[in-house]
């Protein structure tokens, strides 16, 4: 029994990668569509997660070495990433104008 419920959390935490690009990609395209400078996100807190899941996935792949781990923390990580790199972009660097 013990090893049913192991291999259970093992495929439902493996799962995590894929929600979490599935709920990463609607922002992500909003933020690349966004024509503001997108001030109704918090750049202190998008630095605060992103370096939060940075921790996460260098921890997975320097220390912990579980494959699983590393992936859904490198998935995290890209998805938090990215989306405070497009607000950084949207804030400071695109053209406003358009």
């Amino acid at each position: 029994m013990a090893d049913y419920i192991e291999q259970f959390f093992i495929i439902a935490y493996s799962l995590n990668a894929v929600i979490a690009s599935i709920g990463y990609l609607p922002q992500i395209r909003k933020l690349f569509l966004d024509k503001t400078k997108s001030e109704n996100f918090s750049i202190p807190t998008w630095a605060l997660w992103t370096w939060t899941t940075l921790m996460t996935f260098s921890y997975a792949s320097v220390v912990n070495g579980d494959l699983i781990f590393i992936v859904v923390s490198g998935t995290y990580f890209i998805g938090t990433i990215t989306i405070f790199g497009l607000v950084l972009y949207n804030r400071f660097y695109k053209d406003n104008n358009i």
